[in-house]
This record gives structure tokens, C-alpha cells and sequence, in this order.
């Protein structure tokens, strides 16, 4: 999933791209499942997956749940979301559609992301395109 505050969506889509938001992050869902239980819940995969290991159970309804009662979203969901038409606010220069955006964040240079040392000798977290001077600048606490 995606923060909604790094990406814009197209004044003229039909879809309300908060349909498609994570019910576990609130993020805009970028491989779209669903569980098994009586009612509907969308979320995104990791999130939906890492929850499961963890608790055992559906975060909408409490009801048992493994790994085996998660699928891919429905052609309909899919189908939503490939009309919609995204810009990344994190660079400024994509605009375009989903399957196009989730290419784009592989390698957007403006994107977050945590120091490979996180948690280990750097708790920071940086622009992607940062991360040769954040090395640079900072061998010798990586290196300890």
C-alpha cells in the first residue's frame, strides 16, 4: 500500500479511489486482496499477510484466518482500479495509470525508504535518490 497523501488521482475518474483503501493501513491498496468471511474487506497484501502471521485472525471480524483464505482482489476491483488515472506527489514527474505506477515506485527517486542499516546502526529513513550521499556521509556508523 501507498500513503494517499503521495498520490493524486484524476479530477474526472468515476471511481472514488477511497473504495480502495487498505482497511488495515489506510493506504491506497497496490495488490489488492480480500479474506474469505461473510462480509467483503479489501486490503493489501502485505498488510492483510503480516497481520495473519502475527494474530491468526481477520481484523474486520475477529473470525479465525489463515493464509489459505486470502485471495486476489475480484476482476471488479481490478477493473476499478486500472481506470483510475494517478500522479506521484512524491516527484512530481509520473502521471499515468495503476499498473504503470507500481513500475514507477520501484524506482521513483523521491520515494521513502528506510537505510538498509535500519534497526541495525541507522535509524533513518531517507529519499531513495539520498541514498548514495546518506552512505556517504555516514560509512563510518554503518561500518561500526
Amino acid at each position: 500500500c501507498i500513503p494517499f497523501s503521495n498520490l493524486s488521482f484524476s479530477i474526472h475518474s468515476t471511481i472514488d479511489p477511497l473504495t480502495l483503501k487498505c482497511e488495515l493501513c489506510q493506504g491506497f491498496v497496490l495488490n489488492p486482496v480480500v479474506c474469505k468471511c461473510e462480509v467483503y474487506h479489501l486490503y493489501g497484501r502485505t498488510c492483510l499477510i503480516d497481520f495473519v502471521k502475527t494474530k491468526g485472525f481477520c481484523p474486520s471480524t475477529l473470525e479465525a484466518l489463515n493464509q489459505k483464505q486470502i485471495s486476489s482482489a475480484s476482476f471488479e476491483i481490478l477493473e476499478k482500479i486500472s481506470h483510475l488515472k494517478i500522479k506521484c506527489d512524491l516527484c512530481k514527474e509520473f502521471q499515468g495509470g495503476f499498473r504503470a505506477l507500481k513500475y514507477h515506485l520501484k524506482e521513483c527517486g523521491a520515494a521513502i525508504i528506510p537505510c538498509p542499516f535500519y534497526g541495525r546502526f541507522c535509524h533513518e529513513k531517507i529519499m531513495k535518490k539520498d541514498l548514495k550521499r546518506h552512505f556517504d556521509e555516514n560509512l563510518s556508523q554503518h561500518l561500526e
